[in-house]
């Protein structure tokens, strides 16, 4: 039987894996929708598949304060899950998303010197990215085994 640090702790990296998904499909769907210049069906397909994304997105971010609430409750179980191994895993997630958004910048940069990019493509394409880039390097560095 795990205890309830240790369920609070699988069921933080679960909520972090289905929001890094459900945003990424999320922008995805709406960045392919502007960059494609497609018929009406593929069109229909990509704000479903953003659609879910964001349905997606919406349940875990809803179960996360739910799970913040519950971890207000219990203080012992909060510091567990915040001690200063995960403090600093978190930090090197940062600096992991810092420079994964300033390499998507200067790919973007050079890609639009070949091909010009609507600003508003090249955002969302760096907000995704700096997202994804810091909760896959947390993931990362959150995994059980001794290497992280």
């Amino acid at each position: 039987m795990k205890t309830l640090g240790e369920r609070m702790d699988l069921r933080r990296r679960q909520i972090l894996a289905l929001l890094t998904i459900g945003f990424g499909a999320a922008q995805a769907g709406m960045i392919l929708d502007r960059i494609l210049s497609t018929g009406p069906s593929i069109h229909a397909a990509l704000m479903i598949i953003s659609l879910l994304g964001w349905i997606v997105f919406g349940v875990e971010l809803f179960l996360m304060f739910r799970t913040g609430s519950q971890l207000r409750r219990k203080p012992d179980v909060a510091l567990a899950l915040n001690d200063e191994f995960v403090q600093q895993k978190r930090w090197k997630a940062a600096t992991a998303g810092f420079w994964a958004v300033m390499i998507s910048l200067a790919a973007i940069i050079l890609l639009d010197l070949v091909v010009p990019l609507d600003a508003g493509i090249a955002a969302q394409a760096a907000i995704t990215i700096g997202v994804a880039g810091f909760i896959g390097a947390f993931l990362y560095y959150d995994r059980e085994d001794a290497d992280a």
